[in-house]
């Protein structure tokens, strides 16, 4: 073996044994922030009180949001179990550095030793290596594989929850200052509860170089980080514009999987799909035909009556 080969190796080696590190400590840590998060939101729920001396339909409502958070203050307790991280073993690479030794002691013995021996030990020492660095990219790929999936389907259920919460509260918060106009300010700050685990939540998130895919209403869609779910019409908007946002989406901020700013899962939105002058020109077109056709038809009948009543005659 070459010493260009020996020194590839090497540096591939120290590359991708050095990330699967990173990883594992970075992995150690996000399990340790997903159980002090899981506490957190258990103090804060614990934390949230209905007054008992409010009108009962407005107690009622906010049961019924009660209820709503603590399933996913439920869901968060999960987070580290779900998680369930084991760090890679970094001994069992070992061998990388035992096989240069094996090539060190041979090319030092060559001038004693059969001249057959050296090319036997470089092969084996070749084929060691190359297996050292595969099994440090499988092993770097489940690591991230274990990441991403971690932050889409522990974190995202989590996160969507909220979000939900949040959103119907909006129409709550409204139907309940119309209906208790004096308890007003008590129900918008009971409703900041989402606000504060949804903060708690992205700070998690954001430690971890996770950013939020968010788009607003009026920006134009992006098939990149978007995923559609539906289309409207809405005369007062753009085709192509952002209705609304259904679903948070997650992209890294780094490198995953050897892509820059990997998306996580894409946001999803409804989508402005406004009918353009051709198509309806198109559907107007498609009336008139069907309505001649219809007429055809009343005409064809007419007649056949007529010839019954002929042969009658």
């Amino acid at each position: 073996m070459d010493q260009q080969k020996i020194d590839g190796f090497e540096i591939a080696y120290k590359l991708y044994s050095g990330k699967v590190q990173q990883w594992n400590l970075t992995l150690q840590a996000l399990s340790e922030s997903a159980e002090a998060l899981s506490a957190n939101f258990q103090e804060k729920y614990e934390e949230i009180s209905i007054d008992s001396s409010l009108p009962a339909g407005l107690v009622e409502a906010l049961e019924n949001r009660l209820e709503g958070i603590r399933l996913s203050v439920k869901t968060a307790s999960r987070l580290q179990r779900k998680l369930n991280f084991q760090a890679v073993e970094m001994e069992k690479y070992e061998g990388f550095t035992l096989m240069e030794e094996a090539i060190s002691s041979a090319e030092e013995g060559e001038a004693s030793s059969e001249q057959v021996e050296l090319p036997a030990v470089s092969d084996v020492a070749h084929e060691r290596n190359q297996e050292i660095i595969e099994m440090l990219m499988k092993d770097l790929e489940a690591l991230e594989k274990k990441f991403s999936t971690f932050i889409e389907k522990s974190i995202g259920p989590v996160m969507d929850g909220l979000y939900n919460g949040k959103k119907y509260g909006v129409d709550l918060e409204a139907e309940m200052a119309s209906a208790y106009p004096q308890h007003a300010e008590y129900v918008t700050g009971w409703l900041r509860i989402y606000e504060t685990l949804l903060q708690e939540l992205n700070g998690l998130l954001e430690e971890y170089s996770v950013g939020l895919l968010a788009p607003v209403q009026g920006e134009m869609f992006n098939e990149v980080d978007q995923e559609p779910i539906a289309v409207v019409e809405d005369p007062s908007m753009q085709t192509e514009q952002i209705k609304e946002l259904v679903r948070y989406g997650f992209y890294y901020k780094g490198t995953l999987f050897n892509q820059e700013r990997f998306i996580i899962r894409p946001a999803q939105v409804t989508v402005v799909k406004n009918r353009t002058a051709l198509e309806e020109l198109a559907v107007t077109v498609e009336q008139q035909e069907e309505e001649v056709a219809d007429l055809s038809d009343v005409e064809e009948i007419t007649e056949s009556v007529k010839e019954g009543d002929k042969d009658e005659v």
